[in-house]
């Protein structure tokens, strides 16, 4: 139950400093973020990921049964990817210059999604000890 509280809360904000960060590397003329473009970027990174966080999570829910929990990050990699790019997909209504842009702006979904993975665990790995 947690991970529909993590997910949509966590994966939108993780995913504004990936789509920031990707913007600075990527534009020809990278420029300061300020603090309108952040408080702009909030309202977009919900816009687009709400979507994309409650099926990240109910993946998540379907996952945790089968696989342990770093296997279940790795998935959810691409869950993530895949979530983001049909939601991008259809907010753009499936034409072809929205197509190579869904490619390329659902990568910030991969991270977020792997991320909130770990944090709604029910048991995080512990290192062995040894006395």
């Amino acid at each position: 139950m947690r991970r529909f509280f993590i997910f949509p809360i966590l994966m939108p904000l993780l995913g504004l400093p990936c789509i920031t960060l990707a913007t600075y590397l990527f534009s020809g003329q990278p420029k300061g973020l300020q603090s309108d473009d952040f408080l702009r970027g909030i309202g977009h990174a919900y816009w687009i990921g709400i979507i994309p966080a409650f099926m990240s999570a109910v993946a998540d829910i379907l996952l945790s049964a089968s696989l342990p929990l770093i296997l279940r990050a790795f998935a959810m990699l691409a869950v993530g990817y895949v979530a983001t790019f049909v939601w991008v997909l259809t907010l753009s209504l499936f034409t072809m210059h929205a197509f190579t842009y869904a490619l390329a702006i659902s990568f910030i979904g991969m991270v977020p999604a792997a991320i909130c993975s770990l944090l709604s665990a029910s048991r995080l790995p512990t290192a062995p000890r040894y006395d």
